[in-house]
Formats: C-alpha cells, structure tokens, sequence
C-alpha cells in the first residue's frame, strides 16, 4: 500500500462519527507473557495460553486507576473520558 492509504485510513478512524475509536475507549500494552486490554468499562488480562480474566471498570476512578496502576498511564484527577461506551459518562 501506498503511504496515502495509511494516511487516509488514519484520518477516518479519526474523524468520522461512526468510527470506533471515535465511539469506543480502547487501550491496549503487551506486559510480558500477557495482553492488557480496555474496551470501555471492561478491563482483560488475556494470557499467552489465550485464557483471560475480565472485570468491569465501575467508574471514571477506577479507570484512572486501572489506567496508572497497569498500563503506566497517569492522568489529572477527576480525567473523564469522552467515549459513547462509557455508561457513566454525562451528556454535556
């Protein structure tokens, strides 16, 4: 592919309002022999073996949480995140 197919992928994953990462919290580390996952409210821990262990996020603090504690993310207290799966998320 050509450079301006990455580019014009990127742009539409970032901008259109249909896009998932537009309408979706996704974060993603690979932390040894484990895969540490956020989509939304859900955090997984997916092991090499391809057995994971999933937990709900209860709230934008324990997201801060998670997101400091195991992806080494850290974040201004009271950080909400914009993202239509986040059910906590007040309209503005």
């Amino acid at each position: 592919p050509a450079p301006i197919d990455f580019e014009l992928g990127n742009w539409y994953s970032c901008t259109h309002p249909q896009a998932h990462f537009i309408n979706n919290l996704v974060v993603a580390k690979l932390d040894g022999a484990q895969r540490l996952i956020i989509t939304n409210r859900e955090f997984i821990v997916r092991q090499i073996d391809g057995s994971a262990e999933r937990r709900e996020i209860q709230s934008p603090e324990a997201l801060l949480e998670v997101l400091a504690s195991r992806f080494g993310l850290a974040f201004p207290e009271g950080t909400v995140f914009k993202a239509g799966g986040l059910s906590w998320q007040h309209p503005e």
